[in-house]
């Protein structure tokens, strides 16, 4: 299971273990979406700016 959902669109991390409707993940375009495990890739993603999502971190 990945631990994380990334919005490349929107630029942000959700941990999929406390994704919400608040959160808005069905609203993420599919070509935008991206599951990770990875530490290092989750990682390298905040060094690029990606903010985490303040409904499930």
């Amino acid at each position: 299971m990945s631990k994380y959902m990334i919005d490349h669109g929107k630029y942000v991390i959700h941990r999929t273990r406390f994704v919400t409707d608040q959160c808005e993940h069905k609203q993420i375009v599919i070509e935008d979406q991206q599951f990770l495990v990875s530490a290092a890739e989750y990682e390298g993603l905040i060094a690029l700016g990606y903010n985490l999502c303040i409904h499930c971190h």
